[in-house]
């Protein structure tokens, strides 16, 4: 149902069909009005979200308590990432500026299917590892 979704998800680049709909079938489609915070800075990561339409603003709020935009998401964009992977808090607050909705991964459920299928696992890690290898021939300092 939201595998086409999935699927442009660099993160979810290397699953095929069959992978992406056994994630999909976990999705939850979300909507929120103006002004209705997705998730708030420092609370606990429980999806990664894929914004269908509206828009969304991205602010975090720094120790001497200024509130800093960071990004201004729309259609396709995709946040949350790293709650799928780790377990720390929000680094920021997604914020609705308009009716937004947005198709949410749910990280409890992502877990499950990880463990579950230890094929998507790899693959994920793989797409990670890629990731990680491109940052390092950028940054040459980057593992020393």
């Amino acid at each position: 149902m939201y595998e086409d979704q999935l699927a442009r998800v660099p993160l979810f680049a290397g699953l095929n069909r069959s992978e992406l709909s056994r994630m999909a079938g976990v999705c939850r489609w979300l909507e929120y009005q103006p002004a209705t915070p997705l998730v708030w800075q420092g609370t606990p990561g429980a999806a990664f979200f894929i914004i269908e339409s509206g828009k969304v603003r991205i602010l975090q709020q720094r120790q001497d308590g200024d509130v800093r935009e960071l990004a201004v998401l729309g259609p396709g964009d995709t946040f949350g990432e790293m709650a799928l992977l780790d377990e720390m808090p929000r680094s920021a607050t997604a914020l609705a500026i308009e009716l937004t909705s947005a198709l949410a991964l749910p990280v409890w459920e992502f877990r499950a299917i990880l463990k579950e299928e230890p094929d998507i696992t790899l693959k994920l890690l793989a797409v990670l590892s890629a990731r990680l290898r491109s940052h390092a021939q950028q940054t040459p300092s980057f593992f020393m």
